[in-house]
């Protein structure tokens, strides 16, 4: 690998301050997902470099721009940021907003384009405009540009989901992302798979196929090394330990720095008696045993953390409304 590759992959990783670096010192601060090993065990530089090099390429240019169009984002804090996502995708939140069908669309976006994501970064930082990769593009309001980023949400994903759902929104501008600001309706996402991941997307009801169907059209997708998006209530992807009306269960891990945390304690998912299709969340994959009473399994990502559930195909089929895939045109 030539000098300049690395020399990117530094850039992707840690940045170029001038103190001593080394490849195997900068992976064992961790990457999600991990980095492919040789035969013998060894670092592959191939694919660290396949893997890190653009992204690196082209958060150069973002670190060297001065042309800032957002008043209350600082552009060094927003470089920090992306360099945390190019080693952890996982890490994208929606925070506080109510926007996961954006933060699913940017979890897949970083995870497989890493460098036309971070490009797409710097063209808002730079212009308040991210092209999308299939044509069109997503244009950032004058009046949204000049809004402090609300809550806890880090920049670097704000900008793109706010400038996403408010570039979509008719009458409702995205003001802090909370509330019918930030809903996101299936047809969007469908639009977004198309334009952004440049995937053909599908719409699979589980009222017309049935659960257990729509979801294994979704792993069909990912094994076809396409996406699935669940819609769901979100109650599936939370705990309530004293609830016990279906038979689905789960535990979570968070996505930190580099990597992911430990498993939390195996808890009941909570069952809230409304049951309506509220949450985008990603299929991750690793659909099993769909007709079991117990020992059913689906691995999850939302709200920057991945999650395991387990226990009755049926009891998820309870929170479970469709499945929009992508794969590979």
């Amino acid at each position: 690998m030539s000098t300049r590759s690395l020399r990117n992959v530094r850039h992707a990783l840690d940045g170029l301050d001038g103190s001593a670096w080394s490849v195997t010192g900068s992976v064992a601060k961790g990457t999600w997902p991990a980095l492919a090993r040789e035969a013998d065990g060894g670092l592959s530089v191939q694919e660290l470099c396949r893997r890190f090099s653009g992204a690196g390429a082209e958060l150069a240019i973002i670190d060297q721009a001065i042309d800032d169009t957002w008043t209350h984002v600082d552009r060094p804090q927003v470089v920090r940021q992306l360099r945390a996502r190019i080693r952890n995708p996982g890490l994208v939140r929606q925070r506080q907003t109510h926007f996961c069908g954006p933060a699913s669309l940017l979890f897949e976006f970083a995870r497989r384009r890493p460098a036309r994501y971070v490009r797409g970064i710097g063209q808002l930082l730079s212009r308040g405009v991210f092209d999308k990769p299939g044509g069109g593009s997503f244009v950032a309001a004058a009046d949204l540009r000049g809004r402090a980023v609300p809550g806890e949400i880090e920049a670097v994903d704000w900008i793109f989901l706010a400038t996403v759902r408010d570039a979509e929104n008719v009458t409702d501008d995205v003001d802090d992302g909370e509330g019918i600001e930030g809903i996101t309706w299936p047809w969007e996402l469908e639009e977004w798979i198309e334009d952004v991941l440049e995937l053909r997307a599908e719409y699979h009801s589980c009222w017309s196929s049935g659960e257990m169907s729509a979801l294994g059209k979704g792993q069909d997708a990912v094994d076809a090394g396409g996406v699935a998006y669940l819609l769901v209530d979100g109650a599936i992807v939370k705990g309530a330990p004293g609830d016990d009306e279906e038979d689905v269960w789960l535990r979570s891990r968070d996505h930190e720095d580099g990597g992911v945390g430990r498993w939390s304690d195996v808890v009941h998912c909570e069952d809230d008696d409304m049951l309506v299709p509220d949450h985008y969340v990603v299929l991750l994959g690793d659909v099993r045993n769909t007709d079991s009473e117990t020992a059913f399994n689906v691995d999850l990502w939302s709200w920057g953390a991945q999650f395991e559930i387990t226990g009755s195909g049926d009891g998820f089929g309870e929170y479970l409304y469709a499945v929009i895939t992508g794969v590979p045109r």
